[in-house]
């Protein structure tokens, strides 16, 4: 049985690891870092690494991914047999459990990003996925998710998790692209409509990446109740 975290990347960076179960997985070097409807990786933060991997990879039994800046408390210091371990006992490893307080999930992302995005999810985990909307919604009114797209899984689990979160987002990408004439403009459009608050366009155009976020930890919640939460630690890892 073998195991292996991925680190994900989009820049050059010092690995604070040297642990062999790590892997840099550099999104540059994977394709074109282009999404199948001709956005740049981006637009999917981690999930574009996600769909790469499962389609392109000879998998290990064991999956996991953690990013270039953001690893697992455990950092280096894990097996591949404590991770066996774990993920057999509790089917899933996952980052950060964060609490938002008073404050949704819902709220918080209609806070910190475009809300009219949420909803067009919402109708699309409607259309594609009806049998996920009590899960999501349940998720959705409750107060923490697991953060950064973080998790260690077995590998049947992961293709399924990839499956089901792209049969998801490539319909609301395919809508969301057919309402505006780009991701850019769309972004430009809710500052001046006053619906985002926060970051760059840059920023807000990780718009996959942010709301799979969302759908991953919803999945995970549902699928893996007993999930073990490793926790996250942040390094100061930037460009060189």
């Amino acid at each position: 049985m073998s195991a292996k975290i991925y680190i994900c990347t989009h820049t050059d960076f010092e690995p604070v690891v040297t642990n062999p179960i790590y892997e840099v997985l550099d999104s540059r070097l994977l394709g074109n870092d282009t999404t199948k409807e001709g956005l740049p990786g981006s637009y999917y933060s981690e999930l574009y690494n996600y769909r790469y991997v499962a389609e392109h990879f000879e998998l290990p039994d064991y999956v996991g991914f953690c990013g270039y800046r953001k690893y697992f408390r455990f950092a280096g210091n894990v097996s591949e047999d404590a991770i066996i371990k774990y993920v057999d006992n509790r089917g899933c490893i996952t980052g950060e459990l964060a609490d938002f307080g008073l404050m949704s999930v819902k709220e918080h992302y209609e806070f910190n990003h475009n809300k009219e995005d949420l909803e067009l999810l919402e109708y699309t985990v409607h259309d594609v996925a009806p049998e996920f909307i009590p899960d999501f919604t349940k998720f959705l009114f409750g107060h923490s998710m697991y953060t950064c797209n973080m998790f260690i899984i077995k590998k049947e689990d992961f293709l399924e998790l990839n499956r089901f979160i792209f049969k998801i987002m490539d319909v609301f990408t395919e809508r969301l692209l057919s309402s505006c004439t780009s991701v850019k403009d769309h972004v430009e459009e809710a500052f001046h409509k006053g619906l985002l608050r926060f970051g760059s366009v840059k920023h807000q155009s990780r718009i996959g990446g942010y709301l799979g976020e969302r759908l991953v930890s919803a999945y995970i919640m549902a699928k893996f109740p007993d999930a073990y939460s490793a926790g996250m630690t942040i390094t100061g890892n930037r460009l060189r």
